[in-house]
């Protein structure tokens, strides 16, 4: 898929009703290739257009938690010209497992050969790759295997929420604190005796 640059402004495109919305990167630990917002919108789009990869990515999760992130990383790896193992953000450890396969999945003559028949640039060659690609590594992995890294992410999960429930008992605390010390520095009241 092609992108043509435009010279109109946002606002000259909004008007025209292009306005056009490109996401952001990844950067929540689960991407372990470099890329930018076009990657994760080409990404959205070749699920969209070939359900094929949308059941794979669906079929996938049900098995492995990790398994959406890994497919995202293969398709990119596929359709960008040149791919490099570089996360946006450093890798969660469950997420870094998927860093590992998609290292060795690299460093295979299968992936060279796929990306030398014509993946570049081309979303149905990416997701063809990948589907195939995916299906035979994912069932490379072993029970142990899969049960530890949807573990792991269980309990990554589990550490987030309490960092969060941390994160908002600390700034009650510091609320209360602050509401404490206005309470002292306002004046007393002295309650007037009743006049009978």
């Amino acid at each position: 898929m092609s992108r043509t640059l435009t010279t109109s402004t946002p606002a000259e495109d909004a008007e025209a009703g292009l306005a056009i919305t490109i996401p952001d990167p990844v950067r929540d630990g689960s991407a372990a290739l470099a890329h930018d917002g076009y990657d994760v919108q080409v990404w959205h789009e070749a699920q969209r257009d070939y359900p094929q990869l949308a059941t794979a990515v669906s079929k996938a999760a049900g098995r492995i938690v990790t398994a959406p992130a890994l497919l995202r990383d293969l398709f990119l790896s596929f359709y960008q010209r040149v791919p490099q193992a570089t996360p946006p953000v450093p890798l969660t450890p469950a997420y870094a497992v998927n860093g590992e396969i998609l290292a060795q999945v690299l460093a295979t003559v299968e992936w060279q050969s796929l990306r030398a028949a014509g993946t570049i640039d081309d979303p149905l060659a990416a997701a063809m790759g990948t589907i195939g690609v995916a299906t035979r590594t994912l069932a490379a992995l072993d029970t142990a295997t899969v049960e530890r890294i949807n573990r792991l992410h269980e309990l990554e999960s589990g550490a987030a929420d309490l960092w969060a429930q941390a994160d908002a008992l600390t700034d009650l605390a510091q609320q209360a604190q602050g509401d404490r010390a206005a309470a002292r520095n306002q004046p007393r009241r002295r309650p007037r005796p009743d006049r009978y």
